[in-house]
């Protein structure tokens, strides 16, 4: 039999090796756990990359429809060429159209000063005016509306001319009276550019600027209109205040029509407007 001074330490020392195995097999549980997480995680990772994969390819294949109609211009990547002036509101009107488009890389711009009639421009538009688009195809276009609307045809899916009912009948009476203020402005400016004040027409001139005025108002009175996604009505609408602040900047149409007014504003901070600044 065994002193009891020796027996305690005899049990003392029996529980080391207890206390040491048990730790040890908590250490071993948790390592457990930490291996399954790690399983867990390393599985929940490789669906975050399949999924982030799948995402990808969709977004992928949903551009490439997008630019699915776009022609390749010829097996010698060829773009077209956007002839234009600076100061023209209506080759302005093509080139805002191109940026909303997002088709700027199939067409090349190329300013032109057609009232000097540069050789063989006749031969691209016989209009001999700008904005005129060349194509590879030998099939020219040319008038604002007709190039905007061929720009928009290449990219559907930014909906510059809306279709749906009522929505279309809006969007080209903007284009109308978009059209109309610049018809007007370019009809006065030329009036005064060609004819010294002895030979003007005022009867002209007054009845242009009556046509500007009538038709500020009824873009002040329907600016609801001009609320939405961007669209061809837009784009005319606002290339024409911008002719008239560049060319007319004496004649203050702001005050009477202040909901135009911050419109056009706001309108003017899209990068399509700044980049295409006459100014």
């Amino acid at each position: 039999m065994y002193h009891p001074s020796i027996m305690v330490s005899i049990s003392k020392a029996q529980d080391v090796p207890k206390s040491a195995d048990h730790w040890n097999r908590k250490l071993r549980k948790v390592k457990g756990i930490k291996d399954e997480l790690d399983f867990v995680g390393t599985f929940v990772l490789s669906i975050l990359i399949w999924i982030t994969y799948i995402i990808c390819k969709i977004k992928k294949n949903h551009i490439r429809s997008q630019y699915s109609n776009i022609r390749v211009m010829n097996e010698g990547n060829t773009i077209m060429k956007l002839y234009h002036a600076a100061a023209s509101p209506y080759a302005r009107k093509t080139r805002v159209t191109l940026r909303e488009a997002n088709i700027s890389e199939l067409v090349e711009e190329v300013e032109v000063a057609p009232w000097t009639d540069p050789e063989g421009y006749r031969d691209i538009t016989p209009l001999g005016k700008v904005p005129a688009l060349e194509r590879d195809d030998g099939h020219n276009l040319f008038q604002s509306s007709i190039i905007c609307e061929y720009f928009a045809s290449l990219n559907p899916a930014i909906n510059l001319y809306p279709n749906e009912g009522e929505i279309r009948w809006k969007n080209l009476r903007l284009i109308g009276a978009g059209d109309g203020i610049m018809d007007a402005s370019v009809g006065v400016r030329v009036e005064n550019l060609f004819h010294e004040e002895p030979t003007q027409s005022h009867k002209f001139i007054q009845r242009q600027e009556v046509t500007v005025t009538k038709s500020l108002d009824l873009l002040e009175s329907n600016t609801d209109e001009l609320e939405g996604p961007v669209s061809a009505g837009q784009i005319a609408v606002a290339c024409a205040l911008a002719y008239r602040d560049f060319r007319f900047s004496e004649i203050e149409w702001r005050s009477d029509r202040p909901k135009l007014s911050q419109w056009f504003g706001s309108f003017c901070e899209r990068a399509s407007m700044q980049d295409t600044d006459p100014e």
